[in-house]
């Protein structure tokens, strides 16, 4: 059995968020020239016509089309599967007060519907560009706070756009990663819930802190201005002030962040 050869590309180019392009040379009875590997659109920018009977036989899957010059000579279909417990994440999402739920991916719509209807998302828009994602990102903002959360790097413009940006599965070197806020490894989607209870007790205890000291601070001084408490006491209760906010803080590396966090998660 003959093993078999691929060519030999002279240059390549990558495009993102539409496909790639290289140039091949004539090689064993396969005609060269420029190859184009991408999605419809890409093609179609480039003079490329496509067949619908072909593609049709891709129904329901991602697909990538492979053109030669300006002739389609075939067609990829590609099935990127849903990460597990996502839908349990989305309905978590929405108890913790996620209002809205939306959508955006350069996915086909054919694709992108079945996924919507199975994720009970509240809208979603297919086939779009990266440009478009932080178009849709920047709309949203205008009605409240948008947490953006992607995995790739046409993600990367809707995240560095969001009021909070959220890498999933990402890593230090992916450009998704380092335009978001919030970085989470690994492939569970769950952990966006915990993420998020995070966040929101870190505030509560920003906010507790901010206003013990205030408060216990502010009486210290009127105190010692009044001349009830000496400087030295004042400067104790400023100290043990600042101890307590030390003490108050280390509460968030408790598994639910202490007893009040546990009130307010439920």
């Amino acid at each position: 059995e003959k093993a078999g050869h691929a060519p030999q590309h002279r240059s390549s180019e990558t495009i993102v968020a539409r496909g790639m392009l290289a140039e091949v040379p004539d090689f064993e009875g396969f005609t060269g020239g420029t190859i184009r590997v991408g999605s419809r659109r890409f093609l179609q920018e480039n003079g490329v016509t496509d067949p619908e009977d072909l593609a049709a036989s891709t129904s329901g899957k991602n697909v990538l089309f492979v053109a030669r010059d300006t002739r389609l000579i075939g067609v990829i279909g590609i099935e990127d599967p849903i990460r597990p417990k996502m839908k349990k994440t989305l309905n978590q999402l929405r108890r913790c007060g996620v209002d809205e739920i939306v959508m955006l991916t350069g996915d086909a719509k054919a694709v992108a519907a079945e996924v919507a209807r199975d994720m009970d998302v509240d809208s979603y828009h297919a086939e779009i560009l990266p440009e478009d994602k932080s178009r849709y990102v920047n709309q949203l903002k205008q009605r409240g706070t948008v947490m953006m959360v992607g995995d790739g790097i046409n993600d990367a413009p809707a995240l560095a756009f969001a009021d909070v940006g959220v890498s999933l599965g990402g890593r230090q070197t992916d450009i998704a990663a380092e335009s978001s806020a919030v970085t989470i490894h690994g492939e569970d989607p769950i952990r966006l819930v915990e993420a998020l209870r995070l966040g929101r007790r870190t505030m509560h205890l920003v906010h507790q802190n901010f206003k013990a000291t205030l408060l216990v601070n502010s009486s210290a001084m009127l105190l010692g201005a009044l001349g009830a408490i000496s400087p030295l006491a004042a400067a104790a209760i400023h100290n043990t002030a600042t101890l307590a906010v030390v003490l108050n803080s280390c509460r968030i590396l408790t598994p639910e962040g202490g007893m009040f966090a546990r009130k307010m998660t439920k």
